[in-house]
C-alpha cells in the first residue's frame, strides 16, 4: 500500500496519487498470462476500406490555411497539449463540413460527405441492417438528411438518445451510434456493414465501437467503410488509428513532414 500509492486527506486514508508504477506492472506481468480475442474466438472475416471524399475548393483552402496556421503554431513552440487538440478537432469538422465561426456559433458549408454516405447508402439493399458511428452531434443532423432522402427508417444512441432495443427488435433499419455513446457495452451483432462518418481521436473509443460488431454472435463477415476527406487528417487520423498509434502526436508530426519547406 505504502510503496505503490501517496496517500492524503484525514489519517492518511484517502488515495491521492500512485507512485512506483513500472515496479508494479512488472510484478503483476509475472502472474498474469494476455491472449488476445482474436486468438482464441472464431469470429468472422473483417474488412476495413475507404471512401475517398472530395470537399469543395473553398473548403479545402479554408481547411489548408487553418492546418498551416496550426503547424506554424506548434513550430514555435506556441502550441499546448490541450489546445493541439482542440485545432485537431476543429479540423476533423471542417472535414465533416462544419466551422466555427468568430462569434461562437458553428454553421455548415461542405455537404461532400453526407453526399457520399448517401451515394453509398444507395448501392446497400434497403432491408440491409447498418450501423453508422459519427463523431460529433453537428454531424447528425445532416446524416439523418440522407437517410430521410434515401427513405431508411433509423434509431439513434447517443448521450441523449438511446435506441438501440428498438433497432435490435428489427424496428429499424439502420442505426446511429456516437462513438463516445456507443463504444462499449453494447451489441451491434444484429449489422454486418458499419461505416465511420467521422473518427474519434481515442485509440480505445475505436477499437472498442469496431467491437460492437464484430464479437461473439456475429455470424456474417463485417465490412467496415471509412469516409475519408482527401488530403486532410482524416487519412492521417485513421493510419494511427490502424496502426495503434497515439493519434495527436502522429497526426501531428505527418502535417510537419508535409509543411517542411514551405
Amino acid at each position: 500500500k505504502q510503496r505503490y500509492g501517496v496517500w492524503g486527506g484525514f489519517n492518511n486514508y484517502q488515495l491521492v496519487g500512485l507512485s512506483n508504477q513500472d515496479e508494479l506492472a512488472a510484478l503483476v506481468d509475472s502472474y498474469a498470462y494476455t491472449i488476445k480475442s482474436s486468438d482464441v474466438l472464431d469470429l468472422p472475416e473483417a474488412r476495413h476500406m475507404t471512401i475517398p471524399v472530395t470537399l469543395e475548393p473553398f473548403v479545402v483552402d479554408h481547411y489548408k490555411r487553418f492546418e498551416r496556421d496550426y503547424i506554424m503554431e506548434v513550430e514555435q513552440g506556441e502550441m499546448t497539449a490541450g489546445n493541439a487538440m482542440v485545432s485537431m478537432l476543429r479540423l476533423s469538422q471542417l472535414t465533416g463540413g462544419f466551422i466555427k465561426l468568430d462569434d461562437g456559433t458553428t454553421q455548415q458549408i461542405s455537404m461532400a460527405k453526407a453526399t457520399a454516405l448517401y451515394e453509398f447508402l444507395e448501392g446497400v439493399n434497403k432491408e440491409e441492417p447498418v450501423v453508422i458511428f459519427y463523431r460529433f452531434d453537428l454531424e447528425l443532423g445532416a446524416i439523418r438528411q440522407e437517410l430521410h432522402k434515401s427513405g431508411r427508417s433509423y434509431s439513434i444512441v447517443n448521450g441523449y438518445t438511446k435506441e438501440l432495443a428498438n433497432w435490435q427488435r428489427g424496428e429499424t433499419t439502420v442505426i446511429l451510434v456516437q462513438i463516445q455513446a456507443g463504444n462499449a457495452g453494447i451489441d451491434l451483432t444484429r449489422a454486418a456493414i458499419c461505416v465511420y462518418y467521422s473518427l474519434d481521436w481515442s485509440l480505445g473509443n475505436y477499437e472498442q465501437s469496431l467491437g460492437r460488431i464484430h464479437r461473439p454472435g456475429q455470424e456474417r463477415s463485417v465490412a467496415y467503410y471509412h469516409l475519408l476527406a482527401l488530403d486532410t487528417v482524416d487519412n492521417d487520423l485513421y493510419n494511427a488509428l490502424e496502426d495503434k498509434q497515439e493519434a495527436v502526436g502522429f497526426v501531428t508530426e505527418r502535417l510537419k513532414e508535409r509543411y517542411r519547406g514551405i
